[in-house]
């Protein structure tokens, strides 16, 4: 019997027979995967705490029919603060059903694993707000899956979105229909030849372009680091949240 020792979170459990369970895991090896946690309902099981949701811990996996089985679990995390805070449980909660619903069975790409586990952090032990939080973890998700708006160039003239004048008053759209930036000048040309072009297009705001090309292009564990308010916010969670429908659903 092959053994498999991954890392990885609980993002979901479900009760299976009378003292078993079934658990999703996000790993670090194996991507997100089902597992039967035998017994793990008993209370004298050395499963209990470990298959848990939101608990961090290093398994000992074989894989089964149907199923990955729990051979031997240690803890590693288990966000004690976060499960026990219910406006904070709430909000990884949230962010867990993303991932459920986006992450492909048994893919190998290990960042997502990283990038939830930096998620919960944030949520335990910063003030950011949710909006901020959620919407930057699921367009990094997003990037991460393969689905990354082209948004540094211009999609038409294939020159960088930023001027260089600091003085120049500049305006940035995305075209919904390619998921990709298009600089003033190059709109400006479109809408002229064609009015009824307009309804592809989206103004963008200089900050809220900044904040999405940062976390496109960041480091999963520097990607929180930046803060917008306001507007650009709203903007910023606006768009993510449009994109990810456009994507997805």
């Amino acid at each position: 019997m092959k053994l498999f020792k991954v890392k990885g979170i609980v993002i979901k459990e479900v009760q299976y027979k009378e003292n078993d369970k079934i658990v999703t895991i996000m790993t670090d090896k194996l991507g997100k995967i089902s597992c039967i946690a035998k017994g793990a309902k008993k209370n004298n099981s050395p499963l209990l705490s470990t298959s848990q949701f939101l608990v961090y811990s290093e398994f000992l996996l074989y894989k089964g029919t149907n199923f990955y089985h729990i051979n031997s679990a240690e803890m590693i995390e288990s966000f004690y603060n976060l499960r026990i805070d219910y406006d904070k449980l709430e909000r990884a909660f949230d962010v867990s059903k993303l991932l459920n619903k986006l992450a492909y069975e048994e893919d190998e790409e290990t960042g997502i694993l990283s990038l939830f586990l930096n998620t919960l952090y944030i949520i335990e032990n910063k003030d950011k707000p949710f909006d901020l939080v959620r919407n930057t973890f699921l367009l990094k998700l997003l990037c991460l899956l393969g689905y990354t708006p082209r948004l540094y160039k211009c999609s038409v003239c294939n020159e960088k979105m930023f001027s260089d004048d600091t003085n120049k008053v500049v305006k940035y759209y995305y075209d919904r229909t390619t998921n990709s930036a298009v600089c003033q000048e190059c709109y400006n040309k479109i809408i002229n030849n064609n009015k009824m072009e307009i309804r592809k297009y989206k103004e963008i705001l200089e900050g809220t372009l900044y904040a999405m090309l940062y976390v496109i292009s960041s480091d999963i564990k520097k990607v929180f680091n930046f803060d917008i308010k306001g507007k650009t916010l709203n903007e910023f969670s606006d768009f993510v949240n449009e994109y990810y429908l456009s994507q997805i659903i």
